[in-house]
């Protein structure tokens, strides 16, 4: 796959697939100066049928089982799978999408995880400071990817240089 984008990181993606089944076996990604950036696949693989024993299931002793519908409510301080979902549906919705294809830049709101803090904090006051008319923050640029963490709280990450993210940003 050739991004023919001027504006993007990535250079090529490749994928292996198996002649019969048409099974993707491997997917590798290169940057623009043909460096392999990522890369998954199998190192074997079977297409025969698994035996039916192979998807029996049988609880270590001790352990509790729990039947699918039969909801375990959730311990005080923990989010219900109704309140993920929701708030998985509003970050989608609250998302800028800048751009299209292999360029494309989302723009996100984000919170700072509770209890994490300092660590967070420890990790971004290692990346570089950068600044525009965007506002500040701390940028992650990689050969595949960049992202930039505002400090009024926005991430803005793409496999593109730094500059499209900043005009993403403005």
């Amino acid at each position: 796959l050739d991004p023919n984008d001027d504006d993007t990181l990535v250079g090529q993606g490749r994928l292996a697939v198996d002649g019969e089944t048409k099974m993707p076996l491997r997917v590798q990604v290169f940057n623009m100066n043909a460096a392999l950036v990522f890369e998954v696949g199998y190192d074997s693989v079977s297409f025969t049928r698994p035996e039916d024993r192979e998807f029996e299931f049988k609880a270590p002793p001790g352990t509790k089982v729990t039947e699918a519908g039969e909801a375990t409510p959730p311990k005080p301080g923990e989010k219900d799978r109704e309140q993920v979902r929701e708030e998985a549906k509003e970050a989608r919705e609250s998302a800028k999408v800048v751009g299209t294809g292999w360029s494309t830049v989302v723009v996100q709101k984000v919170e700072t995880p509770d209890g994490n803090a300092d660590q967070l904090q420890g990790f971004l006051n290692q990346l570089p400071k950068v600044s525009g008319d965007w506002g500040s923050g701390r940028l992650l640029s990689g050969t595949a990817f960049s992202a930039v963490l505002t400090d009024d709280g926005r991430v803005a990450i793409g496999a593109v240089r730094p500059e499209k993210l900043y005009q993403a940003l403005g």
